[in-house]
């Protein structure tokens, strides 16, 4: 499992790479992980 930092790199690379803060489809269709880890670490 991820740790906290690695999700939180991922989800800056993937939004440089879309050039834009992920929505959550975006991420549940294409991002490195599903939506779901984030809301349930940080709620957002």
């Amino acid at each position: 499992m991820p740790t906290d930092d690695q999700y939180l790199e991922d989800l800056r690379e993937f939004a440089a790479e879309l050039g834009k803060t992920p929505t959550r489809p975006e991420m549940n269709e294409d991002g490195p992980h599903s939506s779901t880890p984030y809301y349930n670490r940080w709620d957002s």
